[in-house]
Formats: C-alpha cells, sequence, structure tokens
C-alpha cells in the first residue's frame, strides 16, 4: 500500500515532480497506528485483538518505508542521492527490533525489561497524538498555497487511495475471505498523513508550514472522507 500510494502521488505531481517530490509522502504515507488503532477499537471492539495484530504487521513494514524513503522525500533530499540520506535513528531501531525478534534473541530479554517497554508502549498513542497537535498548531501557513500544493496529495490519500484499495480486494476475491482484513486495509488507506513526516521536517529540514498546513486539512477533511469509505465498504462487504 505505501508503494502503491508513492506511485499515485508521484503519477499526481508529475507536472511539477521534480519541484515538489517533498509532497508526494503525504500522499502515500499514513498514520498507520496511532490514528487506526483507536478507530479499530471504536468500530470493531469485538474483534479488536485481531484487528490490533493486523495493524502491528502491517507497521513493520510501513516504519521502514516512512523512516527511510519517506524521509528523504519529504525533507527535500540534498540535491545529489546519497544512501546515507535514508538513514534515521527510527529505521536503524526498527530493524534492530525486527533482527532481535526474527533471531529469536528476544527470548532472552528478562521480562522486567519487557515489562518496561510494554508499558512506555501503551503511552506512545496519546503522546504521540498530543505531539502532533501541538506541532500543527504552531505552524503558520497560506490557504492559497494549500489549494495550489497540496489538493494533488490530500485528493490522492483520502480519497484515491481508499478506492483503489477497496478496487483492488474486490477484484482480487479477498473480500469474502478475510472480511475483518479487509476493513483493515480500508480503514488504513483512508487516514491522513503519517504524523512522523511533521517530525521528519522539523527535524532535518523542508517547508514545515506547507507540510503542517497540508498535513491539517488532511486531519480535518477525513473527518468526512473516512466515513464515506467504510459507508461503501458496508455495501460490499456485510
Amino acid at each position: 500500500m505505501p508503494l502503491l500510494g508513492l506511485f499515485l502521488g508521484f503519477l499526481a505531481y508529475i507536472p511539477r515532480s521534480g519541484r515538489r517530490k517533498n509532497l508526494i509522502p503525504l500522499a502515500a504515507l499514513q498514520n498507520a497506528g496511532y490514528l487506526v488503532l483507536p478507530l479499530g477499537q471504536r468500530l470493531y471492539p469485538q474483534e479488536y485483538e485481531v484487528f490490533s495484530l493486523y495493524c502491528f504487521l502491517y507497521i513493520i513494514g510501513m516504519n521502514v518505508i516512512l523512516w527511510s524513503i519517506g524521509k528523504y522525500l519529504i525533507t527535500g533530499g540534498s540535491g545529489e542521492f546519497r544512501w546515507r540520506e535514508l538513514l534515521t535513528p527510527p529505521l536503524i531501531v526498527n530493524l534492530i527490533a525486527i533482527s532481535i525478534v526474527l533471531l529469536g534473541v528476544h527470548e532472552y530479554i528478562p521480562d522486567v525489561a519487557i515489562r518496561g517497554i510494554e508499558f512506555l508502549g501503551g503511552a506512545a498513542v496519546p503522546v504521540a497524538t498530543l505531539v502532533l497537535g501541538a506541532t500543527l498548531g504552531h505552524i503558520g501557513f497560506r490557504i492559497g498555497d494549500i489549494l495550489r500544493c497540496g489538493i494533488p496529495a490530500i485528493v490522492t490519500k483520502l480519497l484515491v487511495m481508499p478506492v483503489a484499495t477497496i478496487t483492488i480486494l474486490y477484484v482480487g476475491g479477498w473480500m469474502e475471505s478475510n472480511p475483518l482484513l479487509t476493513r483493515f486495509l480500508v480503514v488504513e488507506s483512508a487516514v491522513p498523513p503519517a504524523a512522523g513526516l511533521i517530525l521528519q521536517v522539523r527535524t532535518y529540514g523542508g517547508e514545515r508550514d506547507l507540510v503542517g498546513g497540508i498535513m491539517l486539512v488532511s486531519y480535518i477533511a477525513c473527518i468526512v472522507t473516512i466515513p464515506i469509505a467504510l459507508l461503501v465498504l458496508s455495501h460490499i462487504v456485510p
């Protein structure tokens, strides 16, 4: 889904892809956990345990793209491409964590450390939401710039991506085999851009006000677009 979003975002900005590659992640990389988990808990309370499992598995791949390709694009790069520009502390930590699990090293980590990590992880969703709100609340932007530069990203992320996801799931015949997974993927496709994008711009540089303004409009617009996507899905998947 992130790679499809990057492709669609590139198509949306083809006429100005050289100058506006930094806006492509806003059309592709969504708030995959901090917003999806509360939505899933509210929408599917009886199936939330499985829903959250899907979400955590999805985030494993999503974070790798967000904190490498996403960071490179959203900050505008530095002209000549360098591989080290894809390396960020969150990417390295994610790769280390995945390696620890795949190699079975996690079985030797003391329970007290695991409980501490779980305790901190439980605070991640509310803290990230607070940070996102505080960040967006301190930006200055002009509506004209958002309408001129941000509409392709907003339309692609909130409308084109859900339509593309529903179409692919329907044509592939996956809706009947796993309705909950189908609903999860549609929710993922419909949510606004990742909170990490504005943090990347603040940390590594970029058009903070423009990116923040587009994200703010996206979060307001999703109040309408997410229910529409789920309404369309409800007519297909009982």
